[in-house]
């Protein structure tokens, strides 16, 4: 039996994992997706924690499960989760992550008193670099937030969540065109109903931008709106209103409309919000770069990591991804609409042997 491939022959539930596994802990997310943390214990192995997320599948679930899993056995980055091992029983699916202490909302909640200066810097620059990986490999992570990035109790960062990443170059499935992360999605999602093929990787300069406020404000610069066209009226009140005359990234021609009858806001900088003890101006710069209305007027990623705010810790090697050995697989590019549920657990199957 391949490596990758956990040896159960009948397994129904998570607590099925028979003696190879003992629970410490679960934590219940949805009716759909549970995650519990486990102690492995392979014959001729050394123990070692894991996290386990079963999720329970419906046809529609299943694509965009199998996206997920096939991305991520894809990608090769240290500050990325490494999906150790994949398995399917009836409509469960297991995936297996090596376990992580922390994310960043909570360590934002409840550890912000400790985080320094230099802890923030380089946190970020983990981040910047996980998604510049991403982006060199022509894939949008589009659900960016606190929630996916994990902490290890060494500060390393490990980003995760990507039921949303999907390749620039391919059109987002059905199942995809969502409206994101409340606090971080991009303006240009919210009027283009989640379609930003014109102006790709910008949402993610977006959330990062976001993020990157809250590590120095420690509290979101956006806020909350329950509806989402009070979350861009709110965002224009505080950032400054879309000049009237190039609004060429809203395509959508009634969004264009709305946005041109809405009262003007003159523009404000982003760093204008954070408190002067909390920034210096090489790190009001930066976020300036990320948070613009505006998407062509967001810096491009490597811009960002090249920026003097990162002086002391950027290397050009960072961004050499030349040797990564990544390859999207070929069914990436597939929308299977009309495929059975079978044939897709049986590339899943596939996937998990390789």
């Amino acid at each position: 039996m391949p490596k990758n491939i956990i040896n159960i022959k009948k397994m129904n539930t998570l607590k099925a994992f028979s003696n190879e596994y003992l629970t410490l802990h679960k934590h219940k997310k949805s009716s759909k997706d549970n995650t519990q943390a486990m102690i492995l214990n392979q014959p001729g192995q050394s123990k070692r924690k894991i996290k386990i997320h079963e999720i329970k599948t419906s046809h529609s679930d299943f694509r965009k499960v199998l996206r997920k899993m096939t991305l991520l056995k894809s990608l090769n980055h240290d500050n990325l989760v490494d999906l150790k091992n994949t398995l399917m029983v009836q409509n469960h699916v297991f995936l297996e992550f090596d376990y992580v202490d922390y994310n960043l909302k909570q360590v934002l909640r409840e550890k912000n008193k400790g985080l320094t200066d230099d802890h923030v810097k380089y946190i970020f620059y983990q981040i910047m670099l996980a998604v510049a990986y991403l982006h060199s490999q022509n894939i949008e992570h589009l659900n960016l937030s606190p929630d996916a990035v994990l902490l290890t109790n060494e500060c390393d960062v490990k980003l995760s969540r990507f039921s949303e990443a999907n390749p620039v170059f391919l059109p987002k499935p059905a199942e995809l065109k969502s409206i994101y992360q409340d606090y971080y999605v991009a303006p240009e999602i919210i009027l283009n109903n989640g379609n930003n093929a014109h102006c790709p990787f910008k949402a993610d300069i977006w959330a990062l931008g976001c993020i990157f406020f809250e590590l120095l404000e420690r509290k979101n610069v956006l806020g909350y709106k329950r509806q989402y066209l009070d979350q861009l009226t709110w965002m224009f009140r505080l950032l400054g209103s879309p000049e009237r005359k190039q609004l060429s990234w809203i395509k959508n021609l009634e969004a264009q409309k709305w946005v041109s009858r809405l009262k003007s806001h003159p523009k404000k900088s982003a760093s204008s919000y954070v408190g002067p003890k909390n920034a210096d101006d090489q790190a009001r710069d930066l976020l300036d770069k990320m948070l613009k209305i505006d998407p062509f007027k967001r810096a491009e990623i490597k811009e960002l990591l090249r920026h003097p705010f990162f002086n002391e810790l950027y290397h050009e090697k960072d961004l050499d991804f030349a040797n990564s050995g990544v390859k999207i697989v070929d069914f990436l590019a597939c929308h299977p609409n009309n495929e059975s549920l079978r044939s897709m657990r049986m590339a899943a199957i596939k996937l998990g042997m390789q």
